[in-house]
C-alpha cells in the first residue's frame, strides 16, 4: 500500500506539470501544427494518461473521485489532462487535510 505522503507527492508531481502546460495545448489541424506542437500536444495527452493512472490507483470503486474520473473518460476515448486536473487537485488537497482514511 502507498503511503498517504507519497500519494501527495506524486499527484504533486503530476499537477506541476500540468502547471507547466500553461496554457494547455489546443488540437489544431493536424496538416498545421508544427512539430513542436505536436510533441507538446503528445506530452499533454501522455499527462493525462498519467493523472489518470495516478487517480485510478489512489482511489477505490467507490470513491466519488473514481466516478468522477469514470465520467470524464466516459465523455472521450482519452480525457484530457485538463479535464482530469481538478478530481487531482481535489484529491490531493483531500489527502493533505486528512480525509481519506
Amino acid at each position: 500500500m502507498i503511503a498517504v505522503e507519497e500519494k501527495i507527492k506524486q499527484l504533486s508531481t503530476l499537477i506541476g506539470e500540468c502547471d507547466d502546460f500553461r496554457p494547455f495545448p489546443r488540437s489544431v489541424v493536424y496538416e498545421s501544427r508544427t512539430e513542436k506542437e505536436k510533441k507538446k500536444e503528445e506530452e499533454f495527452r501522455s499527462l493525462g494518461c498519467r493523472l489518470h493512472g495516478a487517480i485510478d490507483r489512489f482511489t477505490t470503486p467507490g470513491d466519488s473521485y473514481r466516478k468522477d474520473l469514470n465520467a470524464v473518460r466516459d465523455s472521450s476515448d482519452i480525457a484530457s489532462a485538463e479535464s482530469l486536473l481538478p478530481i487531482a487537485k481535489a484529491l490531493c488537497a483531500d489527502l493533505q487535510a486528512g480525509w481519506f482514511k
